[in-house]
């Protein structure tokens, strides 16, 4: 064991970035030049035994494994016996076994700290003009990867429960926060589909603290609860999500804007089997929700002042939360990562923090992060222009939900470059 070279390390770094650039991926290898991603590999990496794969090789060929689409280790294994001997070194094995090692060996604080700093780099290339109204905005969702049908894996993230033992594999969840203007992964949560600690809302708990004051947080209906909206708005984030339908609505009643348009009480409700007794005394007695029905939906939002956001920008603002369904559909059949491989909980868990760094490095890849905030600025205000000019305020209910279903329908589909993204598969 001895301290890593700094030129060994430097060298990997190089070969790191110039994978991506030589294949055109110019804005991913600037975002990998960073000089603090230097530091992060110095930190995780700092000690380690010169082998035939040290960490940095093969994190390298894990993250070329992955963007290609191509999960056969050999493959990778190949790979590098090929780049050994165009350095002049000696021929390496094709056995599969100490690359597969060398994998377990990856820090998995390596990997999430990989994942993060890539996420605030693209973050901080978006477009300021991708903000809303100066609001950088976020999307939450959740979606699963199944994995062989081992007993450890079963064990660790069990099978649902509607199947039978025997008769299916298990499945974990993964809950990611999204910039909407750079489309990179802030931060993510995985949990197993059945048992305690496992839905989305306990994932989004647990993300919070990757959450901005001034942010403004797109979700869907499973998270519109009052200890939800209480939780983000004490951080200072505004929510835009839909109504569940579990809570009565009544537009005469609370400060009312228009017939579709109020201020509501919520008051607490009951104690949550996850609050302590001492969490659940300094919750207030209640607080204002503002709820929007517009485009044959009801909104629920804490953008309370209707003179800094109307019905309509709210509507558009949440068709938005689409982009993050479409994001993790074109990523993971990109990157084939519907079913993974890993035999082994601790193998899973590091697979899917590399999901999460594997999203920053595709969505680049693909050219997302610094043009992919302007298409999705640019497809907002195309999105409101065709709202008006197809006249949605004075249409039926049907016909005005058909018009403002999402950015990619009727007129705005013609004209918009998001929705001209994603009908190719960002590919």
């Amino acid at each position: 064991m001895h301290r890593t070279k700094p030129t060994h390390l430097q060298r990997h770094l190089q070969q790191l970035r110039q994978q991506h650039t030589q294949t055109g991926q110019d804005t991913l290898g600037e975002v990998l030049a960073a000089p603090e991603l230097e530091h992060i590999f110095l930190e995780e990496t700092g000690r380690h035994r010169q082998r035939l794969y040290p960490p940095l090789v093969t994190l390298r060929l894990f993250i070329d494994q992955i963007l290609c689409g191509e999960q056969a280790c050999q493959v990778a294994v190949s790979q590098r016996l090929a780049a050994r001997v165009m350095q002049g070194h000696a021929q390496c094995s094709l056995s599969t076994g100490p690359y597969c090692k060398a994998r377990k060996r990856l820090s998995l604080k390596l990997l999430q700290r990989l994942c993060k700093h890539l996420g605030a780099q693209m973050q901080s290339r978006a477009d300021a003009q991708c903000s809303w109204k100066g609001r950088s905005i976020k999307l939450f969702d959740a979606t699963t990867v199944s994995m062989p049908d081992t007993a450890p894996n079963q064990q660790a993230w069990p099978q649902s429960a509607r199947q039978a033992p025997g008769l299916g594999f298990p499945v974990a969840r993964i809950g990611a926060l999204i910039s909407l203007s750079s489309g990179g992964v802030i931060d993510y949560a995985i949990g197993p589909m059945q048992g305690k600690d496992s839905g989305e809302q306990t994932l989004l708990r647990q993300l919070l603290g990757s959450l901005s004051e001034h942010d403004i947080l797109l979700a869907d209906a499973l998270h519109s609860t009052w200890w939800a909206l209480h939780a983000l708005s004490q951080r200072g984030v505004a929510v835009v999500m839909p109504h569940d339908g579990r809570r009565k609505l009544d537009f005469t009643q609370g400060t009312i804007h228009s017939s579709t348009d109020h201020l509501a009480w919520w008051p607490r409700p009951k104690r949550a089997a996850w609050m302590s007794k001492e969490q659940y005394a300094q919750m207030p007695q209640g607080m204002w929700v503002r709820e929007v029905q517009v485009g044959g939906r009801v909104l629920m939002t804490t953008l309370l002042d209707p003179c800094q956001a109307s019905a309509c920008e709210i509507d558009a603002l949440y068709a938005m939360r689409w982009n993050i369904e479409v994001d993790f559909r074109t990523l993971k059949t990109d990157m084939r990562m519907e079913v993974l491989r890993c035999k082994s909980p601790a193998m899973v868990v590091t697979r899917n923090c590399g999901l999460s760094a594997d999203l920053q490095l595709g969505a680049l890849g693909h050219g997302a992060g610094r043009s992919g905030g302007a298409q999705t600025r640019e497809g907002y205000e195309l999105y409101e222009r065709a709202q008006a000019d197809l006249g949605v305020r004075g249409l039926s209910a049907p016909k005005r939900r058909a018009a403002t279903k999402h950015p990619g329908a009727g007129v705005a589909a013609k004209h918009c470059p998001l929705s001209a993204a994603k009908a190719t598969g960002a590919r």
